[in-house]
């Protein structure tokens, strides 16, 4: 059985892939690496745990989906509707199928560069996702 946070993972990236901009570019990995932008790359990379109750642990697991574009002169709001789908998609329900006691969408970062006379940015969007394991069973959503 995976980590509840690899359920939420693979939950996050359900919901982001078929977005109307970004489409089946869905990726684990840098987007530039095979070629296919506009984008997006889910991640969780930090978790808080505490313990909630006897033999119940909370975590908050942060969750950032970054979308990558590369266009001309309006790269910044192709971002801005990449992150529109995006966060439409992952707030849809508020419980990414029941795993989660809750997500919320806690911010949103923006980064434009140049390569030659092409814009290119990345737009990443940040959640923390809630939820609930029994104590030494990370497996298992409580």
């Amino acid at each position: 059985m995976p980590h509840v946070r690899q359920t939420i993972r693979e939950a996050v990236e359900t919901r982001v892939t078929g977005l109307p901009t970004t489409g089946a570019n869905v990726f684990r990995v840098s987007p530039h690496a095979v070629g296919k932008l506009p984008a997006l790359r889910v991640s969780t990379m930090d978790e808080s745990v505490a313990r909630h109750t006897m033999g119940i642990v909370m975590r908050t697991v942060g969750v950032t989906v970054t979308a990558f574009a590369k266009s001309g002169d309006d790269v910044e709001d192709a971002l801005d509707a990449i992150a529109a789908e995006v966060e439409a998609a992952v707030m849809a329900g508020g419980t990414l199928g029941s795993v989660a006691l809750d997500v919320e969408h806690t911010g949103t970062r923006k980064a434009l560069g140049e390569d030659g006379e092409v814009r290119n940015g990345i737009a990443q969007l940040s959640f923390a996702v809630r939820y609930r394991t029994p104590e030494g069973a990370p497996t298992v959503a409580a």
